[in-house]
Order: structure tokens, then C-alpha cells, then sequence
């Protein structure tokens, strides 16, 4: 019979045809071994057997489907018997035997196919989740960087506190917990989130011998295990994220799973029934990356619909990450009640030089290789680049910039810094119809920067944010074409994705201060060009003095003056061929600390003096290195810093770089300079 059905058929039969196939070539193979029903092998062995045969997999939803048509299709079932059956005595009980058998063996194959199901389907969701997670994303850098490095190549583990007290892990302990990771923008929270994920799937997708794990034996593989255990995870979490950015806005019941990373849309029925057994078992880790980019209506749907999730799944912990800001709806759920606030620390001096040697060991794949403890010395010694490099995002901006420019000091590296965060992240080609370029923005945030400053108001109302845009916009022109709507759109475009000006306690502010000062510095020199167009020919030293006068404050206070008139020295002098500006100042600057009696007013401007000498943020028209010989400014500045630090350093309140350093160099170059002139005065005799 079976060699009759194989002649006459494909190999793939309708599947009805093929299980009642199997089922008999499993009787015929039992009546051989004699010839009755009960002495034959096993039959769930037989099955087996056959169904490899034929290439069907015995554990499949569908197979155990068919089958339970097999067993209730008489027609079927009747045709089969007949065939195997030689008597109707022997049919009758070859029938009760048969039906028993299969009604089992159906409760049987439904349990292991629950089984298969749940294991493959947690296999798959763990790689996907894996795939997702495993790249660290190098925002805002050329693509070219972006896609061969794990998480593990460049991840350096951070420092956290809770409630003042040093942590070692946000996910650390045995107990079900509640925990918000604060920090502020770049300080690496979403890279802090994808380590997490990946060190809680790591086991299992080993035991499932998953291929998108990297080599057992491997560097990558060895780098994950050590990442898993500075976690100290206690649990094998079944994680599931969330990311803020990626919430979909649909109002029903299942909007909460549905948001999670790695789940595709038709298999959430199935996702649920793993998120059930993971919290059933005390597993299930809820992850929520950036909240506060949720948008405040969307927030508030989100929060309601997870505080109902944590209320009915008792087990299940809780981490969520956010920038530094106000959050007023703590108080309206009842899950913030148990949650603990912990901080996301920025690098100290050891990560700054770890950071340094993984990056030169996985990114920098050029032949300018550069001694690590170099790089560091040169990053740290810099109070700019001290300050960039205590973020990991602005740090990573820093290398990646002066790895491919050796000579970029931090004026280049803090203004492409801000070029790419608008440029890379905002989507200026939406409003370029209205003429709302990424250069424009840059300069309306400078006009915000320098009013900021100006007033010594350094935080802007959320309700107040648009305004500001549109008034800054309304001093460059061109801005009344751009609906009220609109103009909302793009701030908040510009601020949620490029990150310059972020929401904090009490309004919105810029994310570095040193960006404001660099920005509001732009501004400064905008207003003098505009002012004093030098391609006219109408500049005029005493008009820039008194414009001088009128834009600096009468006291100099250290915390954001002393940067911005550093910065501006440095931006005047890299865009101007001929800087007008410069010596205008320093004159302004000079005559002030001649006669100010205010002793913090004199170290600012000493300090001042002290980093253009040295070319602390970049180089500038007064003092450059490459023309310090007959540099009168240069000289006049040395002396100043020499004598005044010496002798008044004890009474100012601010510190000042070291005296000695200017000393010796000031001797250097009065020595320099006398030789020059009597070399001069010889020429002239021998002339004469």
C-alpha cells in the first residue's frame, strides 16, 4: 500500500494525505512484527520515524492539528483502516485501539509543541533583541564608524550612586526592585541600557547555541562575560525595553508590549505568554529608556498604562532611565511610590584613559597611531577638554575629531562639536522650504545664547521656548513667513534630537555652559561685523571700543565671562584674515585691570591673558606661537601675568595658572628680544 501511495504521489502531499499516510505505513510497520496492533514497536517511536522520512516536523502547531483531523475525519480514518486491516473483527478493535492511541499521543504532542514553541519563540525574540543591542551606536560620526564595534569593544563600565552612597549596578541584588537612573545628556544612559540587555540574554543564547553570538572561545565573548559579571547580576533576567523614542502612539490594551524592542506585530499573543511565565517566575525586568523623550501626552498615556501593567504583575522589576528633569508625575502613579533615584555618574580621570585605549584598539584603523597616555595627558592637562571629556558623548566627539585632524585644538573640536548636533540630528530638510538652514539655527541659538549671558538669565521657561526662537529669528530676518505651528514643530524638533538646549529644573538650558559661552562669544562677533562691515572701510578702533564698552558688563564675573572673552579671542582670530577686534579689547581689557580694585575682576583678566598667551582654547592674532618674537602684546601680557600673580595671587578668589611657567617664558623672550636688537643695532653700525 505504502509503495502504491509513493508511486502515485509528490513528495509533498496535501497534509491530511500525508499524516494519514504516516499513521498507516505505522500500522502496516507494526503488523509485520506479528501481526497484531499491540505487538508492534511503540507507535510514538514509528510516528517519529516515518515523519522523518518524510520530512515532517513532528512538533509543529500544524502537524498535531492534522492529526486531531486524522482521528475525527471518518472518511478518512475509515480508508486508512481499510487498508491495514485484513477482517472486520480485527478493523473494529485495530479502531478502538487506534482512536485511544492517538487521543493520547495528541495531549502528548500538544505539550511538547507548547514547549518547542516557547523555546524557539524566546530564541528568536532573544536575537532579534541581540541584533538590536549588540552595535554601539557612535552618534553624530561618519557612517563608516558606526557598524563594527559591539557594545563590549567600546563600552567602559560607569560609576553610579544612590542617594549619595556609591553603587556598583543598577540591576545588582535578588529582590524585585523599582530604579530610576538619572543623568545628564551624553553621559551614556541608552549605551547603559543596551549592556544591560545584552549581559541579561547572554546565558540563554549560549545555551541555545545561538549564531549571533560571537565566537565562544573569542576576545568579544570574553569582553561580554566581564561586562556581564561588573553588573553582578543576580537573576537571569527576561528583559523587555522600551525605548522612548520608538513608542507607538495606538491607545489599546496591548500599546505597552507592543512598544518593546524586538517584537514583531504578529506575535504578541505569543510574547505575552513569555512575559507572563518570565514574571511568574520573578524574571521579568520592564526596561524604559529616555523617558523624558516621550512627549508630555504620550507620557502621561504611557505611564498610566504601565502603572496598570506593574499592578497586576507584582514581580516584575523596573528600570528606567531619564535626563535631569523636573518630574511633577512621580506623584500620580502608584509605582513611583517604591522608586529609588539613582544617579548615572560622568568619567572620572580612569574612564577618560580607558575610553582613550579602546577606541585606538577597535575605531582607529588608519595608520596615525597615537601613544594613549599622549592623548590623555593632552585631553586632561586642557581645562576644555577636561570639561568635553567627562561626557562620553562629547568625549567620543573629541577623538573622533582630532583623530583624523592632529593639530585640532578646542575651538575646532567644540564647534564641529555643535555643527554635528544639529546638522547630523535635526531634520533640517523639512524647513529648508522656509530657508531655515542648520547654519541659521546656529546662529539664532547663538542670539539666545548671548541674551542668556547678557541678562544672566541662564534658563528659558518651557512655555517660553518657541518665543525666544522666533525673536532671536526676528533679529537675523526672514522669519515672519513661518507659521506659529511650525516654528513650535521645529524647537522642539531641534531640541529633543540635537540636545543643545535640554529641559532641566526649573526650564530649559544649554547642555554645556561652555556651549553657551562659545556660542554666545559667536554672537558677540556677529554683532561687531554687522556693525563694522570690514569690506567698507568703515571700521573705526575708537566706534569698536565704544561698542565694547556697551556689550561687556561692568564687572567681569569668572563663571561665564572669563570663557566667552577666551573663546572670542580665538573665533575673531580663526575668521577674520585681518582681526580688527582683538587688540581693541585687549587694550579695553589691559586699561581695566590697571585700574579696577576689584580683585576677582583681576584674576579674570589675568587668566585671561595667561590662556591666550599659551593658547589654551585655540590660536588667536595676538599671541600666536608662530609670530611670539617682537610680539609686543605678547610680551606686555607676560609681564602683566608675572608680576601681578606674584604679587597678589593670595588675595584672589579664583585660581590662576602657575606663575612660575610665565616667568621663565617672559625671561626666554625678553632675552630673545634684547638679543634681536643688538643683532639689529650691529647690522646698523656695520650699515653705517
Amino acid at each position: 500500500m505504502v509503495n502504491r501511495w509513493r508511486r502515485r504521489t509528490a513528495p509533498q502531499l496535501p497534509n491530511l494525505a500525508s499524516f494519514a499516510a504516516v499513521v498507516c505505513y505505522c500500522m502496516l510497520y507494526g503488523r509485520e512484527k506479528p501481526c497484531s496492533l499491540e505487538s508492534a514497536p511503540p507507535s510514538e517511536k514509528l510516528l517519529e520515524y516515518c515523519c522523518g522520512i518524510l520530512q515532517i516536523n513532528i512538533t509543529s502547531e500544524l502537524f498535531v492539528k492534522e492529526l486531531h483531523e486524522v482521528c475525527t475525519t471518518t472518511v478518512v480514518f475509515g480508508a486508512m483502516c481499510s487498508c491495514c486491516f485484513q477482517n472486520r473483527t480485527e478493523f473494529q478493535n485495530g479502531e478502538h485501539t487506534f482512536k485511544d492511541w492517538v487521543c493520547g499521543y495528541m495531549e502528548h504532542l500538544g505539550r511538547r509543541v507548547r514547549e518547542t514553541s516557547k523555546r524557539e519563540a524566546m530564541k528568536n525574540y532573544y536575537e532579534r533583541l541581540w541584533t538590536a543591542c549588540c552595535r554601539m551606536e557612535l552618534r553624530d560620526i561618519v557612517d563608516s564608524l558606526t557598524g563594527g564595534y559591539d557594545i563590549c569593544d567600546l563600552y567602559v563600565f560607569p560609576e553610579f550612586s544612590f542617594s549619595g552612597v556609591p553603587r556598583q549596578s543598577p540591576v545588582m541584588g535578588k529582590k524585585r526592585f523599582y530604579r530610576m537612573v538619572s543623568a545628564n545628556s551624553g553621559a551614556g544612559k541608552s549605551s547603559l541600557v543596551q549592556a544591560v540587555v545584552l549581559t541579561s540574554i547572554l546565558g540563554p543564547l549560549k545555551d541555545f547555541e545561538s549564531q549571533c553570538l560571537p565566537e565562544t572561545a573569542g576576545k568579544r565573548m570574553r569582553r561580554y562575560e566581564s561586562l556581564k559579571e561588573q553588573f553582578a547580576c543576580q537573576r537571569e533576567y527576561f528583559p523587555v525595553m522600551i525605548r522612548g523614542t520608538d513608542l507607538n502612539a495606538a491607545p489599546d490594551g496591548g500599546y505597552l508590549l507592543r512598544a518593546a524592542c524586538g517584537v514583531k506585530d504578529g506575535e504578541i499573543d505569543r510574547f505575552s505568554d513569555l512575559v507572563e511565565m518570565a514574571e511568574r517566575e520573578g524574571r521579568l525586568l520592564l526596561i524604559i529608556d529616555a523617558l523624558d523623550e516621550i512627549a508630555d501626552g504620550e507620557r502621561d498615556m504611557f505611564l498610566r498604562q504601565l502603572d496598570h501593567f506593574l499592578s497586576s504583575h507584582k514581580k516584575a522589576s523596573l528600570l528606567i532611565t531619564t535626563r535631569l528633569i523636573e518630574k511633577p508625575f512621580l506623584k500620580d502613579y502608584a509605582m513611583f511610590g517604591d522608586m529609588e533615584q539613582w544617579t548615572l555618574k560622568l568619567f572620572d580621570d580612569g574612564q577618560i584613559l580607558e575610553l582613550i585605549r579602546r577606541w585606538y584598539d577597535h575605531v582607529i584603523t588608519n595608520n596615525v597611531k597615537n601613544n594613549c597616555e599622549q592623548i590623555y595627558q593632552y585631553f586632561i592637562s586642557n581645562p576644555y577638554l577636561h570639561k568635553l571629556s567627562n561626557n562620553p558623548y562629547m568625549f567620543s566627539q573629541a577623538l573622533y575629531i582630532r583623530s583624523f585632524d592632529l593639530n585640532a585644538n578646542p575651538n575646532t573640536i567644540l564647534s564641529n562639536i555643535i555643527a554635528r548636533l544639529i546638522v547630523k540630528r535635526w531634520p533640517m530638510e523639512r524647513y529648508r522650504h522656509y530657508n531655515v538652514t542648520a547654519e541659521y539655527m546656529r546662529r539664532i541659538l547663538s542670539c539666545i545664547a548671548w541674551e542668556m549671558v547678557d541678562s544672566d538669565e541662564h534658563r528659558i521657561e518651557a512655555r517660553e521656548l518657541s518665543s525666544r526662537f522666533q525673536d532671536a529669528a526676528g533679529r537675523l530676518g526672514g522669519w515672519t513667513e513661518i507659521p506659529d505651528e511650525v516654528w513650535r514643530t521645529m524647537v522642539n524638533e531641534m531640541n529633543a534630537r540635537a540636545g543643545l538646549l535640554i529641559p532641566g529644573y526649573g526650564g530649559y538650558t544649554f547642555q554645556l555652559s561652555m556651549i553657551e559661552c562659545y556660542l554666545a562669544a559667536e554672537w558677540m562677533l556677529e554683532i561687531l561685523r554687522e556693525k563694522f562691515d570690514v569690506r567698507n572701510g568703515t571700521q573705526n578702533p575708537y566706534e569698536i571700543e565704544a561698542e565694547f564698552d556697551r556689550l561687556l558688563p561692568e564687572q567681569l564675573e569668572p563663571e561665564y565671562w572669563q570663557d566667552i572673552l577666551i573663546m572670542f579671542f580665538s573665533i575673531a582670530g580663526k575668521y577674520n584674515k585681518k582681526d580688527y577686534y582683538s587688540p581693541v579689547l585687549y587694550k579695553i581689557l589691559a586699561r581695566r585691570l590697571a585700574l579696577t580694585l576689584n580683585s576677582v575682576e583681576s584674576a579674570v583678566i589675568i587668566n585671561i591673558f595667561a590662556s591666550i598667551v599659551r593658547n589654551v582654547f585655540g590660536f588667536n592674532s595676538l599671541t600666536d606661537y608662530r609670530s611670539r618674537k617682537y610680539n609686543t602684546a605678547r610680551s606686555q601680557m607676560l609681564r602683566m601675568i608675572t608680576q601681578m600673580a606674584g604679587e597678589r595671587l593670595e588675595e584672589w578668589t579664583i585660581p590662576i595658572v602657575e606663575r612660575t611657567v610665565f616667568q621663565e617664558e617672559f625671561e626666554l623672550l625678553v632675552s630673545e628680544d634684547l638679543i634681536s636688537e643688538k643683532e639689529g643695532n650691529e647690522r646698523d653700525g656695520e650699515g653705517r
